[in-house]
């Protein structure tokens, strides 16, 4: 049987194995995680907001896959209530004076400058934005999505949620547990991960078919200390941001 091994209990590791194990047998699915708290970083304290299409070409099937994916999953198992999935009304807000900033959002982070500027090149959308926004004439707000493809959800409830849904389908968590070597069978293809868990002097091999490295900003830092002779670099970083709610 083909075994499954995620390094990273995040949102990212937890929705994988969420769906891996609705294909496959959840025993068949180990997650580990090395933090000595789960949902310690983004995925516990992340601002939760969904986005449709506010993405620039080379992402936006990615993102609308994802966005549609959330909707699915809440309308399934009732993440109103669960998570607080709950879709949103989108404003642009822009202050008297402040000049146009021609530059697109794709690297809104790095560049200072908005993703709502990718979503303008669609068009504003019709609607009633609130008085109070316009503190001083010449404010401009609009509304940038009617709800119809933006949301919110709370992180945090949300990754707790799909851990519940992992464990009660048998996905084996290995937490707080770091991965210290992959080995090779006789044909040099992956066969297992020896992980150790960081509050014992415990060791063990999983059985691994498959690894997955989703250790968010961490992630090549794992990579490079499991495959140590490696030439290719993974290109995640760590970068903080800001919302306004």
């Amino acid at each position: 049987m083909a075994t499954t091994v995620i390094l990273g209990g995040g949102i990212i590791g937890l929705s994988t194995a969420y769906y891996l194990a609705r294909h496959q047998p959840g025993s068949s699915i180990h997650l580990v995680d090395a933090s000595p708290e789960l949902f310690a970083s983004a995925s516990g304290s992340a601002g939760g907001f969904l986005a449709k299409d506010w993405f620039p070409p080379a992402l936006e099937a990615l993102g609308a896959l994802s966005y549609e994916a959330h909707r699915k999953l809440a309308e399934r198992e009732g993440g109103r209530e669960k998570w607080g999935y709950t879709r949103t009304v989108a404003l642009s807000y822009e202050a008297r004076g402040r000049r146009p900033d021609a530059r697109r959002g794709e690297d809104w982070l790095l560049e200072g400058t908005s993703r709502v500027g990718i979503v303008r090149e669609r068009g504003e959308k019709e609607g009633e934005v609130p008085a109070w926004l316009r503190r001083v004439d010449g404010d401009a707000v609009s509304v940038v999505d009617d709800g119809e493809g933006t949301a919110l959800v709370d992180p945090l409830k949300l990754c707790q949620f799909l851990l519940g849904k992992c464990r009660a389908a048998g996905v084996r968590v290995h937490h707080p547990a770091t991965a210290l070597s992959v080995g090779a069978d006789v044909r040099g293809e992956l066969a297992h991960v020896r992980i150790g868990y960081t509050d014992s002097s415990a060791e063990t091999e999983l059985p691994a078919t498959r690894l997955l490295l989703c250790a968010g900003a961490w992630t090549p830092q794992v990579f490079a200390s499991l495959f140590r002779g490696a030439t290719v670099a993974v290109p995640v970083g760590r970068l903080g941001g800001h919302s306004l709610v």
